[in-house]
């Protein structure tokens, strides 16, 4: 019987040290697993600082890309304005017919082709061009005459 108990107290001491050893390897393994949690934490954050500069740099190059591409634009689009504005003083002109004259404008310098039936419209045609505010100069091309001859 005493053999008996010492085999268990053996077997037990052994299995405390079994669970002892267990334990503080899992300590040191929750230590080692929170020390890597925090460097990978670290490492996210880092990699998240970079890439929200990373999107701030491409935003501003989208800006700085679209504000040159605006400059560009812009002399066309001034273009386009008068080019409208001239058909529509055409337009409201009631002794002008509107859709016998093309206006094409480039650099604010007004171009007018097609057929008016008489002098008076062809002047009157250049002087509503010319009193248009950002154009810088009127071609007349306009051809006096029946329409369609």
């Amino acid at each position: 019987m005493q053999r008996f108990q010492r085999r268990t107290v053996t077997a037990f001491a052994a299995l405390a040290l079994t669970a002892a050893f267990m334990i503080a390897c899992s300590r040191e393994d929750q230590r080692e697993a929170n020390q890597k949690l925090d460097e990978a934490g670290a490492q996210l954050e880092h990699a998240g600082d970079r890439a929200g500069e990373a999107i701030e740099d491409a935003a501003a190059a989208a800006n700085r890309g679209l504000e040159r591409a605006n400059e560009r634009v812009k002399p066309y689009v001034r273009d386009a304005e008068l080019t409208a504005t001239v058909k529509t003083k055409l337009a409201a002109d009631p002794e002008i017919n509107p859709f016998q004259i093309d206006v094409d404008t480039v650099d604010g310098k007004v171009t007018l082709t097609g057929k008016v039936p008489s002098e008076g419209d062809r002047d009157e045609a250049e002087r509503l061009a010319r009193d248009t505010e950002g154009v810088v100069d009127v071609v007349n091309n306009l051809e006096v005459g029946p329409r369609g001859g």
